[in-house]
């Protein structure tokens, strides 16, 4: 129902927090609400003095608005998009509609008969989704007693006199990251927005810094120069730290998910000629289990769009994620998120199977019936110091060196899908890089 970021382990350990007593009878001030994770679970479990709330989007200080009993008020400035909404009538239907125009907004530009289909449904249901979502609205046992729009920062210090305050905040890590994820919801809408500066690196550690002679929690999903109070390291979207300078969130929750019981290729199996070989979808829940034991733990997976497996013969070889690319390539690029194979095996360059499977013309043909629409390219970033990245060297192409702002040097690889099949890619491997160890 709600955009968020909060991961059920991060939700759990506050609930705990909140059973033991942690923000009874004292004012919780949050930052940058969002989806009012925190402010639900403390709601259910605690009994505060009071919760501030704080937000700069269109759509957590429309819901802000309702939660708090304040006129909900924003126009659609786009024809189509306003004879929809017409059908809101109350408070909570105008926030439902907004919420139903997030998930609409995907599809909005029609690029290919998939997102026609799509955008076609959503008009057709869209008074019966509105109505529906209103209710669930009404249902919520979300308790704050006041929302204000504007500057997490300012926010912070008008409350900074309240000693007792326990202040709390999960701030965009990446700058504009509001503005990216409601940018297509913004251009549609207009409504009073509030004045606010962009959250950048040192405003951000500038805000965390004001809070050390306060109670706080801090989440984070980047290390800090102090230790963390709590890791939550689930295999999900990002690893999440917490930091807080008090004794009552120390918990350290570290649980990492069993991979599911996919048969692996292991030390000792051959991989011969005349196995079969496949590429097929799998659950993005269980690729992430693997890449959480497979890659490096310096690594925070990003979350893909599609998850496939490789297999030769009886056993899995690797996994590739893709996402579609929406800012560094096109309608037809893939960019390539995760690409690993499986670990312990008696073949040192069974990586490079991977990624020539992940380019062959038979995946292209399998991804093409997912997303229903024409495949041409796949990019992917390898993140090393060294000149190449020998696993891409050969099968993709070099396109661009350079370093992130947080100082990480990066190589961007490219290539077009070929018109191999599985079969075909496999033979290709074994005879260039096939040799066991």
């Amino acid at each position: 129902m709600f955009t968020g970021a909060i991961s059920q382990d991060v939700r759990a350990h506050l609930r705990r927090l909140c059973e033991a007593g942690v923000f009874n009878d004292r004012t919780v001030v949050v930052g940058c609400s969002g989806a009012f994770t925190f402010e639900a679970v403390i709601s259910q479990y605690a009994t505060p003095a009071r919760i501030l709330s704080n937000d700069v989007s269109l759509y957590s200080s429309m819901l802000g608005c309702l939660l708090t009993h304040k006129p909900v008020g924003y126009r659609i400035t786009d024809p189509e998009l306003a004879e929809l909404v017409a059908c809101a009538v109350t408070d909570a239907e105008k926030v439902a509609c907004l919420m139903v125009l997030l998930d609409m907004m995907e599809f909005y530009k029609r690029s290919n008969a998939h997102r026609v289909r799509m955008w076609d449904g959503y008009r057709r249901g869209f008074a019966s989704l509105v109505a529906q979502t209103a209710t669930r609205l009404g249902e919520l046992n979300i308790q704050i007693d006041d929302y204000w729009p504007g500057d997490v920062v300012n926010h912070f210090a008008k409350h900074y006199e309240d000693k007792g305050a326990v202040f709390m905040c999960y701030a965009p890590t990446y700058t504009g990251g509001y503005e990216r994820l409601y940018r297509q919801l913004d251009a549609i809408a207009e409504w009073d927005k509030p004045n606010y500066k962009m959250l950048d690196e040192s405003t951000r550690n500038a805000l965390f810094d004001s809070l050390s002679t306060r109670r706080f929690l801090w989440y984070d999903d980047r290390k800090l120069d102090r230790p963390p109070t709590a890791v939550f390291r689930p295999g999900r979207m990002k690893t999440i730290y917490l930091y807080s300078n008090e004794p009552f969130a120390a918990y350290v929750e570290d649980k990492r998910p069993t991979p599911p019981p996919f048969p692996l290729v292991t030390r000792g199996t051959k991989l011969l000629p005349d196995m079969a070989v496949k590429v097929e979808r799998i659950k993005k829940t269980d690729s992430m289990a693997f890449k959480d034991v497979y890659l490096s733990k310096k690594i925070d997976p990003g979350k893909a769009d599609y998850a496939l497996a490789a297999w030769v013969g009886d056993s899995v070889v690797g996994f590739i994620e893709y996402s579609r690319d929406r800012i560094r390539g096109g309608k037809d690029v893939l960019y390539m998120m995760a690409d690993f194979p499986v670990d312990g095996t008696d073949y040192p360059r069974l990586s490079k199977l991977i990624v020539m499977l992940a380019i062959c013309g038979e995946t292209r043909a399998l991804l093409e019936r997912i997303t229903e629409q024409h495949e041409r390219t796949v990019i992917t970033t390898a993140f090393t110091d060294k000149a190449v990245s020998m696993k891409y060297r050969g099968v993709m192409t070099l396109k661009k060196r350079g370093v992130t702002e947080e100082g990480k040097s990066f190589l961007n690889y490219s290539a077009r899908f070929n018109d191999l099949t599985w079969q075909e890619t496999y033979t290709e491997w074994l005879r260039k890089h096939g040799l066991a160890s």
